[in-house]
């Protein structure tokens, strides 16, 4: 990207995140929220796509109302970083038609627009309900456009993070699939709709120190922690104890000849 280097807001040293509804802007709930500590709030969502022939930011909340927020939060001395989610549940992926370089361009120009700018956006794109669609399969296009959309942000200051289910950034596997209507033969076969390591390669292939935070969703739809949780209750907190430091070491995932070579063990 072109974009001058300047310096990058710090997420708080604890974070405390609260996720707004599709579209939604509620004040109130919002500043509660922040009052009983969240100081993180994640603005749900947009999307990268095309419109008339042209890449175009769409979807969202009210800008008007997350300045009002924002504006209220700093006038109650409350502190909190704004970021902004791409995609979501049966959301499209982005437009293929503009490398990450050219989509950071767009959503900065389009950010640095809005009344009160975004500290930072987060990846959460997904699959979606019907498995014909699309975005059922995060396409080697796609991963390369979060890589160098994502490198480019962190090289112009603007935070970047990512929240994948626990199946996109299995940690239990060194395999990876792109697709994204996997299942589990041993945890609900029926529900077809795992991915396999698809966000792994993004954390891989990204320059080091590209992303801010990475939240794993643990709540995924019959989700491996979900498994243990119900299978052996009791044994709760030393699974997550467990997988946490799994998470932190890292491990080996095997991505094939399909994909440009990561820079590194995830």
């Amino acid at each position: 990207s072109s974009a001058a280097r300047r310096s990058a807001p710090a997420l708080p040293r604890t974070v405390v995140m609260g996720y707004q509804d599709w579209g939604d802007c509620d004040v109130e709930k919002t500043i509660v929220a922040a009052a009983q500590g969240v100081n993180v709030i994640m603005w749900f969502a947009v999307n990268l796509a095309a419109d008339a022939g042209l890449p175009q930011i769409t979807g969202g909340p009210d800008p008007l109302c997350v300045a009002e927020v924002a504006e209220e939060l700093e006038a109650l001395n409350l502190t909190t970083t704004h970021l902004l989610s791409i995609g979501g549940w049966d959301a499209p992926h982005p437009a293929p038609r503009w490398s990450g370089a050219q989509w950071f361009d767009v959503w900065r120009t389009w950010n640095e627009a809005l009344p009160r700018p975004y500290d930072g956006f987060d990846w959460d794109l997904e699959g979606a309900d019907s498995k014909s669609a699309p975005s059922n399969n995060i396409s080697a296009a796609t991963l390369g456009i979060m890589v160098e959309m994502s490198e480019a942000a962190a090289a112009a200051g603007v935070l970047v993070t990512m929240v994948p289910p626990q199946s996109y950034l299995d940690e239990s596997t060194a395999e990876f699939n792109p697709s994204l209507l996997n299942t589990y033969a041993d945890w609900h076969p029926e529900f077809a709709y795992h991915g396999r390591n698809c966000y792994a390669y993004v954390l891989a292939a990204a320059a080091p120190s590209t992303f801010s935070l990475v939240t794993v969703q643990l709540y995924e739809s019959w989700s491996r922690a979900d498994e243990a949780m119900l299978r052996r209750p009791d044994e709760a907190p030393a699974y997550l104890q467990a997988l946490y430091a799994r998470l932190v070491r890292g491990w080996t995932v095997d991505f094939g000849a399909s994909l440009p070579r990561a820079r590194g063990p995830t």
